[in-house]
């Protein structure tokens, strides 16, 4: 399942078509998924497309507008309110987070260090 997931990161993918890959109804893929992976199906496609952005803004300088669609964002706006989103996962809260008005640059690092904070989940 995780497979099919990543195979997809750059795309929409529904409950649907990954309960119909497994053969199981949508209620029954989503307990069995929450029991395999601790997580819902959506909570594990967001933090494996953080994942995924995190790797291009450390290996690429691509814009982040192209980073978020290859990533599997909608556009930059919906990566950007990650960076709000991933804040809450940190320890400290908000006020360690940078001001609405941050730099390309700034939002980079920043989001980077905030994804870093997944990978000890």
């Amino acid at each position: 399942m995780a497979e099919l997931i990543h195979a997809h990161l750059d795309g929409e993918l529904k409950l649907a078509t990954l309960a119909g890959e497994c053969g199981l109804s949508v209620g029954h893929f989503t307990r069995s998924f929450r029991n395999s992976f601790g997580t819902s199906a959506h909570r594990y496609l967001i933090q494996q497309r953080i994942r995924a952005a995190k790797a291009f803004l450390l290996e690429t300088s691509s814009p982040l507008s192209q980073v978020a669609v290859q990533a599997g964002f909608s556009d930059q706006a919906a990566l950007e309110r990650l960076k709000e989103w991933s804040v809450c996962l940190q320890e400290g809260g908000a006020e360690n987070a940078p001001d609405g008005n941050s730099s390309s640059r700034d939002f980079r690092s920043a989001f980077i260090q905030r994804a870093n904070y997944l990978d000890d989940l």
